[in-house]
């Protein structure tokens, strides 16, 4: 058995440094850790460790944000001798939420060597995503298009969210942005068709998500009952409301109560594909991916069991 954490130098603006160096002290013996800067550095140490170990069981923890986490798994998809672990260190921690794992980095710390000591794991969903212009990956929380994935796509270049993720507070960013980018935002019409079965037409479209899980944008609570174990997906479109109701529903959301409001339609099934009228912004986990082409169909689809993470339960 081979334990290795996977540390984002760069998640918060640098702050998972200072979370890691009180925990690495008191790492067991025989443990190994690298600090990595891109999505890029964790496929290579990923790829050269499962090499060094093919039979495993090898864990790999990843200590970071939602994007450190996401580009961990997305280098273990499939592979039945890797355990992914996670100790939360971004400033979002979404995933931490959805996954009900602590969002505390001593506390999660701790979990994972008492999970470890168990030896007891459960498998999760993903999901897998397929742009008309050839990009494809998995997302282990949410994918989205339209006004979501244009404030994601900000919101990771604001100068604002560094400032702030200094008093963790980085969060604050998105509803700033959101005020700021709803003035000029077009909104759009798409055709959704799921399990190759129902389509369906929306128009005067702000934004649709697919979730394996409840969280998005630092606890907003976007698909009450998602589940990252059940096999489907939900799908989350925001239609026809007015500037002032979208706000609404954005000051509903954390608590899941934006479900009422009329506008809001959630589906949910295995398959999902998109087509949208004009080209759109997409994130993946958060991080832009370019565009969902107009006309063109985007898949999108969940992978049941396709990772496994280190649990009290199996």
């Amino acid at each position: 058995m081979k334990t290795i954490f996977i540390v984002n130098r760069n998640a918060k603006n640098t702050y998972s440094l200072h979370i890691w160096e009180r925990l690495e002290k008191k790492l067991d013996a025989g443990c190994e850790v690298f600090k990595t800067s891109s999505s890029y550095e964790v496929a290579e140490i990923i790829n050269k460790e499962r090499k060094k170990n093919p039979k495993g069981p090898l864990y790999i923890i990843g200590v970071g944000g939602d994007g450190t986490i996401s580009s961990v798994i997305n280098n273990v998809i499939g592979q039945k001798n890797i355990y992914v672990g996670y100790i939360p260190a971004g400033s979002g921690n979404d995933f931490a939420r959805g996954f009900t794992l602590p969002q505390n980095g001593k506390e999660a710390f701790e979990w994972v060597k008492h999970c470890q000591n168990k030896g007891s794991a459960k498998s999760f969903d993903t999901g897998f995503f397929q742009l008309e212009k050839g990009r494809n990956g998995y997302f282990v929380n949410n994918m989205g298009i339209g006004l979501d994935a244009l404030i994601a796509e900000k919101a990771n270049s604001s100068k604002w969210k560094k400032r702030l993720n200094k008093w963790s507070l980085g969060k604050l960013v998105y509803p700033f942005i959101l005020l700021k980018e709803i003035i000029g935002f077009q909104r759009f019409s798409l055709n959704v068709t799921i399990d190759e079965k129902n389509t369906s037409t929306f128009s005067n479209v702000w934004f649709l998500t697919v979730a394996n899980q409840q969280y998005f944008g630092g606890g907003m609570k976007i698909a009450p009952n998602a589940d990252p174990a059940d096999g489907e997906l939900d799908i989350i479109i925001v239609s026809g409301l007015a500037k002032w109701k979208l706000l609404l529903l954005f000051l509903s959301v954390f608590q899941g109560k934006h479900t009422s409001i009329k506008g809001v339609n959630i589906l949910k099934g295995e398959s999902v594909k998109v087509q949208t009228n004009a080209n759109m912004p997409v994130h993946s986990d958060g991080d832009s991916i370019g565009e969902a082409v107009a006309n063109k169909e985007l898949n999108i689809t969940v992978k049941p069991n396709s990772f496994q993470m280190i649990r009290l339960f199996s």
